[in-house]
Order: C-alpha cells, then sequence, then structure tokens
C-alpha cells in the first residue's frame, strides 16, 4: 500500500487501527506503514522531547534516532507496554544521551561559537522574556487592589508575611488568604490567554521533514 503524508495521518488518527496492527504490517515487510506510527506519535514524543531540550535542531536529531532505533528493534516489541510508552523510553534514553554529549562539547562550543551568533541568541531571549514580562504584568493589574497589593509585596518585594499584614494593616491570616487568591487569579488569567494555543507544536512541514527523513534511512 502506498502511504501519502495525507492518508498516513488520516489512518494514524483512526482508534480503530491499533498500534499492534501497524507493527504487525511493517515486521511483515510493509515499511511504508511504519509512517502511521511516526504520524501518530510525533507531536507527543516532541513535546516530551522539549522537556529535557531546548535546541530545535537537536530535538529533531533526537528524534530521528528514536524513530530509527524503534525500527530496528520492533521485533523486540513485545506488547507488554504500550507502543507509545515504548517509544517514549527510547525517547528519553536518546535524550539524556543527547544532553551527555553537549555537556561534555560546552566548553569547545563556546570557543567558536561567534559573538554574533551568540548576541542573536542574547536577543531571542530577550523579546521572548519581554514578552512574558507583558503578559503577567498585565494579568497583576487585572488583579483587585487589595489582592495584587498583597501580591507585590510578597512576591516580587520579598516582604514577609508579618510585614505585609503591618504595611496593610490586616492580620497574618488575610495576608494569607488574600495572597492564595491572587495566585489562584492569576492562574485562571494565564490559563485564559492560553485558551486555543497548541503549545509545542509539531506539525506541517518540520512533522513531514523527520518522518520522510526516517523513511529514508528506513528504505536505505
Amino acid at each position: 500500500m502506498h502511504y501519502t503524508p495525507t492518508s498516513a495521518l488520516t489512518l494514524a488518527a483512526d482508534p480503530s487501527i491499533t498500534d499492534e496492527s501497524i507493527v504487525g504490517r511493517v515486521l511483515g515487510g510493509e515499511k511504508q506503514a511504519y509512517e502511521v506510527i511516526m504520524r501518530r506519535y510525533n507531536e507527543r514524543l516532541y513535546k516530551i522531547a522539549r522537556t529535557y531540550v531546548k535546541d530545535e535542531d537537536a530535538i529533531e536529531d533526537i528524534l530521528q534516532e528514536t524513530y530509527v532505533k524503534a525500527y530496528e528493534n520492533l521485533g523486540k516489541f513485545e506488547g507488554r507496554s504500550q507502543l507509545s510508552t515504548w517509544l517514549t523510553r527510547i525517547l528519553i534514553n536518546e535524550a539524556l544521551a543527547s544532553i551527555n554529549k553537549t555537556s561534555k562539547l560546552d566548553a569547545f562550543s563556546d570557543q567558536i561559537v561567534s559573538p554574533d551568533i551568540k548576541k542573536v541568541q542574547s536577543a531571542e531571549h530577550q523579546v521572548i522574556r519581554k514578552n512574558m514580562q507583558e503578559v503577567i504584568e498585565k494579568a497583576i493589574d487585572g488583579l483587585p487592589q487589595k489582592y495584587s497589593s498583597v501580591f507585590v509585596m510578597r512576591e516580587l518585594e520579598g516582604m514577609n508575611i508579618r510585614e505585609v499584614a503591618h504595611a496593610l494593616d490586616i492580620s497574618e491570616e488575610n495576608v494569607k488568604v488574600r495572597l492564595f487568591r491572587a495566585k489562584k487569579a492569576l492562574q485562571e488569567v494565564l490559563r485564559k490567554s492560553m485558551d486555543g494555543m497548541n503549545l509545542y507544536s509539531f506539525g506541517g512541514q518540520r512533522c513531514n521533514r523527520i518522518t520522510e527523513q526516517v523513511m529514508n534511512r528506513i528504505r536505505t
């Protein structure tokens, strides 16, 4: 059977097609069926990898190595755990290996990375930090004053509970209650601001690129 990106995605999203059946096809010689497994777990594995490694190129390398090693050892998958769990374990091992390798190269890479590249990376981080700062500041500003004042005094200025209570002429218990409510309100505001966002998404061309590269390695 010939698989296009669209058909592979359709099969990957079909709950009636089990992982075991796809594995059986691959082991039976239908190499192209492996693409369905990748399409099914690309985004999940990407999000997990990103909790270990932040560099996008490194993450893509980790994903590729994970899928290639999983393919090479697919016959050893005995179904004692879910395929997704088995893939995740391989991914974590690859991520940890990447971290170990990177740590050994850090000193050397610092010597060869040009100052201009470092400036660009620093500028990107500054933009991200500024955007996040604006979101948080807006959320704090939106709190009722009795909550925002307690939050700012305690969390931003580092005043202890007793100092805040004395400054506002309220009980220490009242300070704790207001601080708790302020944090809950901020969590809700930030949660709503993220509604509809697909954080750490891994689709489109990136998904296609990883899948195509792995399939090319498998075929050869």
